[in-house]
């Protein structure tokens, strides 16, 4: 759904620099911003200029030539993907400054990266046999064991790796790089010293030893067999290319991301995985603008959705929030690896809750401490570290149990449940503590208590799989929800990344270990989308770039999941998997295939019920299929708290719904001959009865099912909001997290509250004497602006409740101007077929001309100038102090104790350039609503200030 406005969207998609024009430079910035920096993008409609000047050339000398300091932090060149270059600007030089030069279309602030947590488990060493001998489980679930005993491996693909970069001298990753290797090819953009914000090193060697993502997500994408550990990639024939673009400490900026997609584009990789994300929300993120573009080029872009489950709804990262990028969720394996040793008086190998097996040598005695719980200190036998010591779960935490068990000279832990199911336990260093059985625990300790002197063993060689009936198969707990603010559905599809995932890891790190993770189900997708194009036949989706052909057949493929174990819950939402689990085999064999895997019904104000869908039979072994199509509903997800208050919030731990949309599908039931095709229209109403403050999304999917013997299963996807997201409370005006007073609230630098029932207070902006306000969305907003108003402005905003605090008391917080048109289905849904096949096929679906910026929006160049439209343009304003465009909203206090923002103002030098004389004023802050007018001033939430006197 594109719930922007068109005009809009057209107008911001490629004139970023207009929006974040009025940016102030002078104030303090998000700790993940490069203060000063911008990646600026260029117009390349000027390139066959008659002096021979290039877009970069004319930047620079203009630059040069209006004395405005700058350093060339990253050229692109003139790379039709992204051309532009990202500089650093010194602080006299704004960003309006900037916007106005020859040729710019675009700019965003440089933000520092950081790769996911890892939680690995690891090992010693390639020939360590502790390591599990097989963790396939990943590939079984999702069809690519399946694929892999049909012959295909990849072979011929390249698949490109943006990451930490790779130990290739593992056996498993070719042991080499460059020509002959398995990383045949590859950058490093970083070096090792690489902090976040400067001091990158670049060089042709993507190496890496002190990182271990980048190696676990190859080895994942296309690891070769390892007999030892009977361990093998998804696609272990392809070629790897490593593109490392974070440093040792974990960091990277979105203008080294950049760098590393033009280069894997241009290397020509047929598939790019990014297991990274920024939290954002919108599509307009220049990491998914950028991997939009390559997508739209026919390459397989891949990326994780994010590990963000507790952020709650609409929390889409980029670059995986790209239309065309392929995002994946991540599902529980559906099995485990489990440890068992052997007990010497004959009693069957008990099972123990560890992925490797205990390191002891020999036979070893059991010792039980007194209290039975090893909660309290205790006296051990004498050579203690040669025992094991059993001891019951509960009365404290497992630590402390390992924590006496080392302080009495032991090591070796076993502690038995008291209930049923198995779990792993973080022990401290230089111990072992794992989980057993409440029966096993029971008996061993009774043997202890009758005086029996048994021993254990722990073999390496009784490791094996096991299930896992709790979680395996369900969305993984961490999962991200999406969608986009503009109703499009992220994630796509999932992979399994949950539960107990093996993975290769650099020598230094010891060679392999577990992970668990979005990071890890998005490269097994990888190397499930490297077998496919391997195998890809003629079919009415041949015709489609690479790229969509894919993201089409997996989608329509998948399979969804459900909430419980026992599949006696509702489907999951489909905002947490996409379509579901791939199964990469009947995306490479099916004979059936529609024309639009998913449907976008919009919201409320702007509807799109009605669906049209072409369904297309090649199977030739008979001479007709009879396919029967039903709806299967996916829970109802309230993304919103409905509490009453001030201001809503977004639900962290939504309660799914039963309360289902309903879909008429005519036909039902259709026999389509071999080489056919028919149309089936469906259509929809939304869930009624819920609580439109909920927000609720509802999720579901049209199933298409082929009674022949091809057995063929495709689904249609579909997503709506019954309610309308115009409505959605984007400015937080509760008191929750600041204990008192409500938001937007001015203080001062110390965090002083100033109400505006008290008098004013006096700033000078110098010397850290200046006002502050502290903020916090509820939502995102495609356009954010703090405008600075004279005192006497008799303007109304829409948030006007009463302050609930005394003045100055220090409250710590708590802990084309056109809306959307329903009957222009192309911005709502990917036609593939028909929609696909004309445009996406030519291959002249890039677009990176100069757009000509439409008269309306020239409030956004200069707020003060004479040619403005529209009722937001005629509120008067002293001047622009700090616009923003698609910003993401705060997190909850479940997650980040309050997640406040705060705006400062600090300078009197506006970034117009003008002074801000003594006087008396007000701060305007106003944020767009989603699918609100930027020109209408009632479509966006506003708060006004206290007054602020400024003096010498």
């Amino acid at each position: 759904m594109r719930i922007i406005t068109s005009a809009l969207a057209l107008f911001l998609a490629c004139f970023t620099a207009a929006v974040l024009a009025s940016y102030d430079v002078n104030a303090p910035v998000p700790s993940d911003v490069v203060p000063g920096a911008y990646i600026v993008e260029l117009s390349i409609g000027n390139m066959n200029r008659r002096d021979g000047k290039t877009a970069h050339d004319v930047l620079y000398s203009e630059l040069n030539r209006r004395g405005m300091a700058y350093s060339i932090r990253t050229d692109y060149g003139n790379d039709p993907i992204f051309c532009g270059a990202s500089v650093q600007l010194s602080a006299s030089v704004g960003l309006p400054d900037l916007a106005s030069l020859p040729n710019v279309v675009g700019i965003w602030p440089v933000r520092i990266k950081r790769l996911p947590l890892l939680t690995g488990t690891g090992v010693t060493g390639l020939n360590d046999p502790n390591l599990p001998p097989n963790m396939m489980s990943n590939q079984q679930m999702t069809g690519i064991d399946k694929l892999q005993a049909q012959g295909l491996t990849g072979q011929g693909l390249q698949v490109a790796v943006i990451d930490s970069g790779v130990d290739y001298t593992l056996p498993v990753l070719g042991g080499g790089f460059g020509k002959g290797f398995k990383v045949s090819k590859g950058y490093d953009f970083v070096g090792d010293s690489f902090a976040g914000g400067a001091g990158a090193v670049p060089d042709p060697d993507p190496f890496d030893t002190c990182n271990t993502h980048g190696t676990a997500v190859a080895s994942i994408i296309a690891g070769n067999y390892d007999a030892t550990y009977k361990f093998i990639g998804a696609a272990p024939g392809a070629s790897l290319s490593s593109y490392r673009v974070f440093g040792c400490d974990g960091s990277s900026t979105n203008e080294l991301i950049i760098q590393g997609l033009l280069k894997a584009y241009n290397d020509n990789n047929d598939v790019i995985n990014l297991s990274l994300q920024d939290n954002s929300g919108w599509p307009e993120h220049v990491l998914s603008v950028v991997a939009t573009r390559i997508a739209a080029k026919g390459t397989v872009v891949i990326a994780s959705a994010g590990n963000a489950r507790a952020y709650g709804a609409f929390w889409t990262s980029a670059p995986g929030g790209g239309s065309g990028v392929i995002d994946v969720g991540s599902v529980d394996s559906s099995s485990f690896l489990i440890q068992s040793f052997n007990v010497s008086d004959g009693h069957a190998p008990i099972p123990y809750y560890s992925i490797t097996a205990f390191p002891a040598s020999g036979a070893l005695p059991i010792f039980v401490p007194a209290d039975g719980t090893g909660c309290s200190s205790f006296t051990a036998p004498a050579n203690p570290a040669s025992y094991v010591y059993v001891v019951q779960r509960g009365a404290c935490a497992f630590t402390t149990k390992v924590q006496n068990v080392q302080a009495a000279g032991g090591i070796y832990v076993l502690i038995y449940n008291t209930g049923p199911g198995l779990t792993a336990i973080l022990v401290p260093t230089g111990s072992y503590a794992a989980l057993i059985g409440q029966t096993d625990g029971q008996y061993l300790v009774a043997q202890f208590a009758a005086g029996k002197n048994i021993t254990l063993t722990f073999p390496v060689s009784q490791l094996f799989n096991v299930s896992n009936p709790q979680t395996g198969g369900l969305v993984s707990s961490f999962s991200s929800y999406g969608p986009t603010y503009d109703l499009n559905l992220k994630p796509d599809v999932s992979g399994v990344g949950g539960g107990e995932i093996v993975v290769a890891q650099p020598v230094s790190a010891g060679s392999w270990t577990i992970e668990q993770g979005t990071s890890f189900s998005a490269p097994l997708v990888a190397g499930a989308a490297a077998l496919f194009l391997q195998a890809q036949k003629k079919t009415p989706l041949s015709s489609l770039l690479p790229g969509w052909s894919v993201q089409s057949l997996f989608e329509q493929t998948s399979v969804a999941v459900g909430t419980t174990a026992d599949d006696s819950g509702p489907v999951n939402t489909l905002t947490l998997q996409g379509a579901g689990l791939i199964n990469a085999y009947a995306a490479v064999y099916t004979t059936s295939y529609i024309s639009t895997p998913e449907l976008m019904l919009n919201d409320t104000k702007y509807p799109s019920y009605t669906k049209k869908i072409t369904l297309y039979n090649t199977y030739t072994k008979a001479l007709t299929q009879t396919y029967t199509i039903t709806h299967q509903p996916a829970g109802t997800l309230p993304s919103f708290m409905s509490t009453g208050a001030a201001s809503s919030e977004v639900n962290p731990a939504p309660q799914l719904s039963t309360v289902y949309a309903t879909a008429t599908i005519s036909p039902s039931q259709v026999t389509i001959l071999a080489g056919g095709s028919a149309q089936i229209t469906v259509t929809f109403k939304p869930p009624v009865g819920l609580d439109p403050a909920t927000f609720p999304v509802y999720t579901g999917q049209i199933m298409f099912a082929a009674s022949g013997a091809s057995g063929d299963r495709v689904v249609a996807t579909y997503q709506g909001m019954a309610a309308a997201m115009y409505d959605m409370p984007v400015i937080d005006h509760g008191h929750y997290y600041t204990g008192s007073y409500n938001l937007p609230a001015l203080v001062d630098n110390n965090g002083n509250y100033q109400s505006s029932t008290a008098p004013p207070e006096n700033y000078t902006l110098s010397s850290g004497d200046y006002p502050c306000i502290q903020y916090r969305l509820t939502a995102g907003t495609p356009l954010l602006r703090f405008d600075l108003v004279n005192a006497s402005t008799t303007f109304i905003p829409t948030l006007t409740k009463r302050d609930l605090q005394n003045h100055r008391s220090n409250v710590k917080r708590r802990v084309n101007a056109k809306r959307l048109d329903a009957s222009s289905p192309e911005l709502k849904e990917r036609d593939l077929i028909s929609g696909l096949l004309s445009g996406l096929g030519s291959g002249s679906q890039s677009s990176n001309k100069p757009v000509d910026i439409p008269s309306i929006f020239s409030w956004l160049f200069n707020p003060n100038s004479g040619a403005q439209t529209g009722t937001f343009a005629k509120v008067p304003i002293v001047g622009a102090l700090q616009q923003q465009t698609y910003v993401t909203r705060n997190v909850l206090d479940v997650v980040a104790n309050g997640g406040m923002s705060t705006f400062t103002w600090s300078n009197r030098t506006l970034p117009s350039g003008a002074t801000v004389p003594d006087g008396s004023y007000r701060i305007l802050m106003r944020a767009l609503r989603i699918t609100g007018d930027p020109t209408n001033e009632s479509d966006y939430q506003s708060w006004l200030s206290p007054v602020i006197n400024i003096v010498g």
